[in-house]
């Protein structure tokens, strides 16, 4: 079986957040291009085909992409890959929070460069939030309560004179170097 016959499979028959992180993966690794990837969607059953504008090669990691694909279900705007200074920040939410994914695999050897890492975030404007890969697989929903209480304060204190939360835009960050 082909790659691209195993990734149809996958869409066609996992749920969105798993067929999403397949064609993640395989786009980030190389095993497909982009070209590859329109083949792909032109083999899918047309109810199928709305994948297209879920997948993102810059996703590093399975738990980055299943993260990523949970949180725009729930509405939250998402960018990846952000840049700050010479690296990245995994995910920003909402413009507010600057999220980093570390599995121990990867991590355990990154120890003080991923605390200082945390600390240029939150000196970037965004609300750092470290998660291992474990929780997003295990304690999604803790993880989430997290979040959306770190979102709420923002809105708070947001909040100008009329009251009205739908005009309490994210806050923006202090700088972004690129």
């Amino acid at each position: 079986m082909s790659i691209l016959e195993a990734l149809r499979r996958v869409v066609v028959d996992e749920s969105l957040e798993t067929a999403v992180a397949a064609v993640d993966w395989a786009l980030h690794t190389g095993r497909i291009d982009e070209f590859d990837c329109e083949q792909l969607i032109l083999m899918l059953p047309r109810y199928k085909r709305g994948i297209r504008s879920w997948v993102d090669g810059r996703s590093e990691s399975l738990p980055e992409s299943l993260a990523r694909v949970r949180l725009q279900l729930r509405g939250h705007r998402v960018e990846i890959q952000v840049p700050l200074g010479s690296k990245r920040i995994d995910l920003v939410v909402n413009g507010v929070v600057g999220l980093e994914i570390n599995g121990k695999q990867f991590h355990a050897h990154t120890f003080e460069e991923d605390h200082l890492k945390a600390i240029e975030v939150t000196i970037a404007g965004f609300h750092a939030m470290s998660v291992s890969a474990k929780m997003v697989f295990a304690q999604w929903e803790l993880f989430l309560t997290a979040l959306e209480t770190v979102l709420a304060s923002y809105a708070r204190a947001d909040v100008g004179n009329s009251g009205d939360l739908t005009a309490c835009a994210v806050r923006r960050p202090r700088f972004r170097e690129t």
